[in-house]
């Protein structure tokens, strides 16, 4: 049995932005609710599902940091979940790349990568094997949309 963790309700996300608007609009079709706090040069969305609270900041190109984060991502327990995400991001009119069945993290996964307007990149995915021996697969990067992607 899992024990209860030791905090509460949802997890805190704060993501730098250079264009407010532009990532507001995002992330309201990523999620499909409005922010619950807005200003010239925030955002605040509180999501339900996944538990999320998520903050946007303006900042200037000139004083964005380097993140240490490499995605951000909604894990989904079964195929169901995960084509409902496809559905409603292309419902959204948001731009995705899918990749099935690549090794990552020691396990099988189906993914769904998509980029806010800063480049930051999320992940939508299900374990399909989590018995993998591999890290990744061959000539990839773990846990990184492809070149291409979105």
């Amino acid at each position: 049995m899992q024990a209860k963790a030791p905090f509460t309700s949802r997890v805190h996300v704060g993501l730098e932005s250079t264009d407010i608007e532009a990532s507001v609009d995002f992330y309201r079709r990523l999620f499909g609710v409005e922010p619950t706090k807005r200003r010239d040069d925030y955002a605040r969305f509180e999501v339900a599902e996944p538990a999320l609270n998520l903050s946007l900041n303006l900042v200037s190109e000139a004083r964005r940091t380097q993140s240490l984060a490499s995605h951000f991502g909604v894990q989904f327990s079964d195929a169901e979940g995960l084509e409902r995400a496809r559905a409603a991001l292309e419902a959204a009119g948001l731009h995705y790349e899918a990749e099935e069945s690549v090794t990552c993290c020691y396990a099988v996964q189906d993914k769904l990568w998509v980029r806010d307007p800063d480049g930051v990149p999320w992940e939508c995915y299900r374990v399909t094997d989590d018995g993998a021996q591999e890290r990744k697969a061959e000539g990839t990067a773990c846990c990184e949309p492809s070149a291409s992607c979105c």
